[in-house]
């Protein structure tokens, strides 16, 4: 039937003598001319085997382009047409066509840079018959780029006009993408590098190589070429007393996974020394054992090199300054000893029974010498807060009391000019604070001092008010206001520099340092606050400043403030107000008492009266003998006189002495060692000797520094004999238990 049709029929037929085996059969009938039907059996079982394998290794195929990316092509050089698989047409972007396409085509797919190379290689392969290959780009009708890589051989290279070209056709643009990223990555890294100078060294412990970039290899010396060394040989490179450091650092990182910072000093290849800042990372392998440490080596020479300049040229001003400091202290000390000897004789000199011509000859000279004395004050305390060795010292005290006292010193020199100085408080300032009463009362004195020395006639205003800093703190702020010379603008920039004066006519009519105001700038700057001045020529000047203060606490336990008596008034008119200075202590009959005519200086001690306190007096000075003797005695003591450490120390071994006035500086043993001995010896007995420090080295010796020696209270030199009589009478009157300290009058006024 199939025949008759025209058909034909295929069929398997198994095979009984051997199992499993199938023949393919195929069946094709045919009518001859007398009706007679013949069929043709044929055995195609190879013929489809074949097809069944062409279609199986096609798809295998196939799959293998897909896979790899990869796709075939063949170029027959006579018809100038090229085959390209499904995969080729894949990278390009196009759809599968089974005609294929031409040469020109192909080569116009390339990037216009890359096809002449193309048309060489083809060329060049078609001459010699050998196998090419190029790595090149192509554009894709969507204007992307793919990177393929073509190879291939020619076929027929023998047979004229036959030859023909076959070859792969290889899609790298994810690999090549990514080693342009990795270029990027590489390229960036390297200009980081660059930019910061850093060495790269990369310690690879596996294999104990380290790679060293060539910044690192500039920095060490290294001259070989390469970039891998043996670790060895590099770590040798790190100074034998920094390795240890090291090796921490690396350590660290392992431990915290952090990058870790130190800097080494190294050797470089010619032997000289360098530093470097190192920066670690340190890694662990997949296995967890540690893998890697990479580090930026940073070349710090220089800067190390500046900053031990630097370090020295520190100390060597900290020595210039402390010279400079020991120097002004012992000036000082020079100075002060003779000026102790001036105004201390002075001051016995005025007190005795001067006739009208001599009296005002002697108040001249005693002027004279504490005006010099006063200009020594201020160098020292200009070096002191050049040296940074000025201590505040807060205590708790009522601001308007303070101002009104340094009012009434100024009210008689006011009131022989006849001008007025007001004071107004405004009500909002706090009764009590704690601060450096001292200093303020310094800062007040100088100011008010300046606006009657700079004012001939009017009147001067201070003016105690509240104000709020930068820092959102309430501050005390004080402002003078003066009816005087004024100041000019320039003069008013240059004023609070020291040794200024507003002007050389200044100098020459008013006189004084220029030291002042500087001081006050320091000063009040110490305290937290700011000081200006307002000012124009002939119209006045405002000077003002400002400190931080603190609320009054607890801490002061009993030495609070008692509460005022009687309300105060909030405006003075101070030139009307008693301005007599402060009374002498109240002391006994014999304190007090005032002798015709001054006792010999000569005795070594005063004739012992067991009715009076009996002193020792330890001083090596001769000039200084005289006064503090002749202070004594009046102040109605007895005394006993050495002139060095040991003999004081002799001296009370054998005499209960009520009180020891001990020189700091003495030759053999000075006072503080002196004192310190006789500390030690008391430690097994119940006897405590007060002993009063005396010195002229009011820059060097401070409270605690005597204190801390042993020593009871503290008389600067010049003395005062009101200072003298005060501690004295204290420490004679009641001497402490145990060694206690008692806040010195003498001390505070001094302003140690």
């Amino acid at each position: 039937m199939a025949g008759l049709k025209g058909g034909s029929l295929s069929m398997d037929l198994a095979a009984n003598t051997q199992l499993g085996r199938s023949f393919q059969l195929e069946f094709k009938p045919a009518l001859n001319t007398k009706g007679l039907l013949f069929v043709c059996v044929s055995e195609t079982t190879s013929e489809r085997q074949a097809l069944w394998a062409t279609g199986h290794y096609k798809t295998l195929l196939d799959r293998i382009q897909t896979i790899s990316n990869t796709g075939y092509w063949r170029y027959d050089v006579s018809t100038g047409s090229v085959l390209w698989s499904d995969r080729v047409f894949e990278i390009h972007g196009l759809e599968p066509d089974p005609s294929g396409v031409n040469i020109d085509t192909a080569i116009a797919a390339y990037h216009p840079d890359d096809r002449q190379r193309v048309r060489d290689c083809i060329s060049h392969s078609l001459e010699t018959g050998e196998a090419f290959e190029f790595d090149l780009r192509i554009l894709r009708p969507d204007g992307s780029v793919r990177y393929v890589v073509s190879r291939g051989e020619v076929e027929n290279a023998d047979v004229p006009g036959a030859a023909r070209l076959f070859g792969v056709f290889h899609d790298v643009t994810s690999e090549r993408e990514e080693d342009l990223a990795k270029q990027v990555t590489q390229e960036r890294l390297r200009m980081v590098v660059e930019a910061s100078r850093d060495g790269l060294w990369d310690w690879d412990f596996g294999s104990d190589v380290i790679f060293m970039s060539e910044r690192l290899k500039e920095i060490l010396g290294v001259t070989e070429t390469g970039n891998a060394f043996d670790a060895d040989v590099v770590r040798a490179f790190i100074h034998p007393e920094h390795r240890k450091s090291f090796y921490s650092l690396i350590d660290r990182s392992f431990k915290t996974g952090n990058r870790c910072d130190g800097e080494v000093r190294f050797v470089r290849a010619d032997g000289t020394d360098g530093w470097v800042q190192v920066k670690a990372v340190a890694s662990f392998n997949s296995d967890g054992k540690p893998g890697r440490v990479v580090c930026a080596v940073g070349d710090i020479t220089e800067r190390r090199q500046a900053e031990e300049e630097l370090r020295q040229a520190r100390v060597d001003a900290l020595e210039a300054s402390e010279a400079k400091s020991k120097f002004v202290a012992t000036v000082s000390h020079e100075l002060r000893t003779p000026l102790n000897g001036i105004i201390g004789m002075l001051d016995l000199l005025t007190s005795a029974n001067l006739n009208s011509d001599q009296q005002p000859l002697a108040d001249i000279a005693v002027d004279s010498a504490r005006g010099l004395l006063a200009i020594l004050d201020d160098l020292l305390d200009l070096s002191k807060l050049g040296a940074n060795r000025l201590e505040l010292n807060p205590v708790e005290f009522r601001p308007y009391d303070l101002v009104q006292g340094v009012i009434h010193l100024f009210a008689p020199g006011a009131a022989q000019r006849d001008m007025g100085i007001f004071l107004d408080v405004d009500p909002q300032v706090p009764e009590a604070i704690v601060a450096d009463k001292v200093r303020l009362r310094q800062i007040l004195s100088n100011l008010i001092g300046n606006a009657l020395k700079f004012t001939d006639a009017g009147t001067i205003n201070v003016y105690l008010s509240m104000t709020e800093g930068t820092d959102n703190r309430a501050k005390l702020r004080c402002s003078i206001q003066d009816t005087g010379i004024g100041i000019d603008g320039d003069a008013q920039a240059r004023l609070f520099e020291p040794y200024v004066q507003a002007s050389g006519k200044t100098f020459e009519e008013f006189g004084g340092t220029g030291l002042g105001l500087a001081i006050c700038k320091q000063l009040a700057e110490r305290m937290g606050g700011k000081i200006g001045v307002e000012s124009q020529p002939g119209m006045g000047s405002t000077f003002w400043f400002t400190i931080d203060f603190a609320e009054p606490n607890d801490a002061f336990g009993d030495d609070h403030l008692e509460p005022a008596p009687t309300a105060v008034p909030m405006k003075v008119r101070a030139a009307n107000v008693d301005a007599s200075t402060e009374p002498m202590p109240t002391l006994d009959e014999a304190v007090n008492r005032s002798p015709s005519k001054l006792e010999a200086f000569s005795a070594q001690h005063a004739v012992n009266d067991p009715s009076k306190p009996h002193l020792l007096i330890a001083e090596d000075n001769a000039v200084n003998q005289r006064v503090i003797t002749a202070m004594v005695s009046r102040l109605g003591y007895t005394y006993d006189l050495v002139e060095d450490g040991a003999q004081a120390i002799e001296a009370v071994r054998g005499t209960a002495y009520d009180a020891v006035l001990m020189d700091v500086q003495m030759p053999n043993i000075d006072g503080v060692m002196a004192t310190r001995l006789i500390r030690e010896e008391e430690r097994d007995t119940d006897r405590y000797l007060p002993i009063i420090a005396i010195t002229a080295h009011a820059m060097r010796g401070t409270k605690q520094d005597y204190l801390a020696a042993g020593m009871t209270d503290f008389v600067p030199k010049p003395i005062s004999v009101k200072a003298l009589a005060v501690s004295l009478h204290k420490l004679c009157g009641s001497k402490p238990k145990d060694g206690a300290e008692e806040k010195s009058t003498a001390l505070g006024s001094a302003g140690a």
